[in-house]
């Protein structure tokens, strides 16, 4: 069978690690697969994309936007263009496995009327923007009509969690219940700490690694302002000057970061004001930076911009805590990642976390209030012990490969991409 992907930017997001994780898997089950994508840059992408076949169309006539305005019609127009230049080199696929914008899908459905179509909604696009003025209401209206049009005219509809199944039936309807695919972590592989790069980073570390104390705690998240990552800092704040003796624990906030993307520089400063504002000290290193240059008794804080995949798992195995702070996030892979890892999470009592994490066994599930997390880093690091905290981390890797393997991933695809291409095709959407 052969399959393409078409996926708007190819970066190292959520739902990047999830279209990379299913074309794996087809892949593995003999298919031809491709990925179609606008942006795709090897060295800020997940590693198995280089063992794929990625090719970029649609990015040589639209920007992503117009000086960080429009947005959503340059990235309609980017993948219509994309389709365009896909439609004119192929004409024997055989499934579309489209992702996050369903505008392409209309026009794929005239031109490859043979072809099934899979869509996988992460989340409406159309409830993640605001309406705050008359004028971007009106704006939007068009848009979000024209989403919920071409969505409903996918052959088959998946989606990441129960919650963002709830929330697509509540947005598009009853008439189109999707289907559940978790995404999943990929198999555990213990970091080389030989090489040069990784023997900095051990070192930096060592002092906070299996030791009782002082404890570490991580974030990770792409620096993105809904990720809420000031919810971590206060919280941190108030259990570093609350208690002198927790002083010598650390915070390390890492995650995706893109200087093509405005908001990501401008929230990385908010969070190092954030520091500042709570007298706490900080360093943030760059990848080109040597971690040579960290002295860890210099600071709390350690921001790691556009951190690399090999750190981010030691990060994940080194620290006491995953301190994982967005609010209604839709699935988040972050938390099944750091169990997988034998990390507990601590998370927001809403969306995907909800699902993945069990509140006292493999972490723990709190409102998001800096007062509430406070307590629980208070309790964490006074009461827990190291035995503890490892018994809870084994009950994260045994929910890790019960519920979200990616054999597990690999399996329900397939079932999936078997329905899509045995469905009839209806001529309008229903």
């Amino acid at each position: 069978m052969k399959v393409a992907f078409l996926h708007p930017d190819l970066g190292i997001g959520g739902a990047e690690r999830l279209v990379v994780d299913c074309a794996v898997a087809l892949k593995q089950l003999g298919n031809d697969v491709t990925i179609y994508t606008s942006y795709y840059d090897p060295s800020h992408c997940f590693d198995e994309t280089k063992d794929l076949r990625v090719e970029v169309l649609g990015n040589s006539v639209f920007p992503r936007n117009v000086f960080g305005k429009f947005s959503i019609l340059c990235s309609i127009l980017r993948q219509l263009h994309l389709t365009k230049q896909l439609i004119s080199k192929h004409a024997d696929i055989d499934l579309f496995v489209v992702d996050q914008l369903s505008a392409a899908v209309p026009y794929l459905r005239t031109n490859f009327p043979k072809a099934r179509i899979l869509f996988y909604c992460h989340h409406p696009d159309l409830l993640l923007t605001s309406r705050d003025s008359v004028l971007k209401k009106a704006y939007r209206l068009p848009f979000d009509k024209f989403e919920k049009w071409s969505t409903l005219l996918s052959d088959v509809i998946v989606v990441n969690s129960e919650y963002t199944r709830h929330v697509f039936n509540d947005t598009f309807g009853p008439s189109r219940d999707p289907s559940v695919l978790y995404p999943v972590v990929a198999p555990f592989t213990p970091v080389d700490v030989s090489t040069v790069k990784m023997q900095e980073v051990v070192s930096v570390l060592s002092p906070y690694v299996c030791q009782e104390r002082p404890k570490l705690f991580l974030s990770i998240n792409r620096f993105e302002r809904k990720k809420d990552i000031e919810l971590a800092i206060s919280a941190f704040s108030l259990l570093l000057h609350m208690h002198e003796e927790y002083r010598d624990c650390m915070l390390i906030i890492a995650g995706g970061y893109d200087d093509r993307v405005n908001e990501n520089k401008e929230y990385l400063h908010e969070l190092e004001s954030l520091a500042k504002k709570f007298r706490i000290p900080y360093e943030t290193l760059f990848p080109s930076e040597s971690w040579n240059t960290l002295k860890p008794e210099k600071f709390r804080i350690l921001f790691l911009p556009s951190v690399s995949s090999t750190i981010k798992q030691y990060l994940l195995e080194s620290a006491d805590m995953l301190v994982y702070t967005p609010t209604n996030e839709h699935f988040g892979i972050v938390p099944l990642e750091a169990m997988q890892a034998g990390t507990p999470v601590l998370a927001t009592n809403t969306g995907g976390p909800l699902e993945t994490i069990v509140d006292g066994e493999t972490g723990w599930l709190r409102a998001p209030d800096m007062e509430v997390w406070f307590k629980v880093l208070q309790k964490f690091v006074s009461q827990t012990s190291r035995q503890e905290i490892e018994e809870m981390g084994k009950n994260g890797q045994i929910r890790v490969k019960e519920k979200f393997s990616f054999e597990q991933l690999k399996d329900n695809l397939n079932k999936l991409a078997s329905k899509t291409i045995e469905t009839e095709r209806k001529d309008e959407a229903s």
